[in-house]
């Protein structure tokens, strides 16, 4: 196995949206869309690569239905050679840390531009770190299945790290620790069952412009319905609103 980056992200409500005001081929069309814009940023990163910490990047991504799965296996440094166990350690770490911010980047620009498209699709799913192995049907391993675990745990819209993504995260070393990244939102994300989960959220408004940012929440709100079918949508609804509004108070600057 190789160590890298897993994410996993599926639409809230898919089930039976076909039939809530948007036709079956309107929506496969939008799916479609969020497929190709995650495979079109996959390329681009790959093309461009990473400089000095490694030659290129081998982020796939593959879809089925309504998941979207991203794998990114760390790529090789034929060039370096460490001198000493703690420069070695201080590189790893940077590049570990690197690798996570592309597949990081990556998902926020797909989930955003989803839930601005028409049908909107909103997403939720989780970013894990570790060893895994995939061949071209298949995929399995340490993260895959952290990756797996979480990716629907959400009671909300809700992209985040699970822990291994964010001890990769919080182990950033030198400058990078010192550095505030308006990509992530340091929150406690509710989980099914009444749990919670204190880790990183991918801030949903970072690649909008500032003027769009209120009507982009409100629409991202709008798709849970005015009046809440049960208990259990209104919670997601609540949830993702207080996020939102923590985000826009907390994170976002104007």
């Amino acid at each position: 196995m190789q160590w890298g980056v897993v994410a996993f992200i599926d639409v809230m409500g898919f089930k039976g949206m076909w039939q809530r005001g948007h036709g079956a081929p309107d929506v496969l069309d939008a799916l479609t869309r969020t497929r190709d814009r995650a495979s079109e940023l996959a390329k681009r990163q790959n093309a461009e690569g990473g400089g000095d910490l490694w030659h290129h990047t081998e982020i796939e991504v593959r879809t089925f239905s309504d998941t979207v799965v991203v794998l990114s296996p760390m790529p090789a440094h034929t060039d370096y050679r460490p001198t000493a166990d703690d420069e070695k350690a201080f590189h790893d770490a940077v590049r570990r840390y690197m690798l996570l911010r592309f597949v990081v980047l990556l998902m926020s620009k797909v989930v955003t531009e989803a839930a601005a498209d028409e049908p909107p699709l909103l997403y939720r799913g989780s970013i894990a770190a570790g060893d895994f192995q995939a061949n071209s049907f298949a995929f399995l391993g340490p993260a895959i299945d952290e990756a797996g675990k979480f990716f629907e745990a959400a009671e909300g819209a809700f992209v985040f790290l699970a822990p291994s993504a964010a001890d990769v995260f919080r182990a950033r070393p030198g400058l990078l620790g010192r550095a505030l990244f308006e990509y992530f939102v340091n929150y406690s994300i509710p989980l099914k069952r009444d749990a919670s989960l204190k880790t990183m959220a991918l801030n949903p408004l970072m690649f909008l412009d500032p003027d769009k940012r209120a009507d982009h929440s409100l629409r991202i709100l709008a798709y849970f319905g005015a009046e809440a079918a049960d208990k259990q949508l209104e919670a997601k609804r609540h949830n993702t609103r207080e996020f939102l509004e923590f985000v826009g108070k907390h994170w976002l600057m104007n």
